[in-house]
């Protein structure tokens, strides 16, 4: 096998071991950074905005529970 190859096995078996947590099959993590308002903002603590509800509205739909966590960029 070539470096290039075991390269990029290397580098996705990293990110999917990254990827990794403890969540159950019904929830999902959905990553965003809260600074864009309306979309999505921070409100009293609590991530808000047309985006948050657009996924909670999905979630509902496809029986999921969303989580949210805001990071900075």
């Amino acid at each position: 096998m070539s470096k290039y190859k075991i390269f990029l096995v290397a580098l996705l078996s990293i990110f999917l071991t990254a990827c990794t947590d403890n969540r159950d099959e019904n929830t999902w993590l959905v990553v965003t950074s809260a600074d864009n308002p309306p979309y999505e903002h921070m409100h009293d603590g609590e991530i808000v905005g047309f985006d948050i509800d657009l996924m909670v509205a999905i979630g509902k739909h496809l029986g999921k529970k969303i989580e949210f966590k805001n990071i900075d960029l």
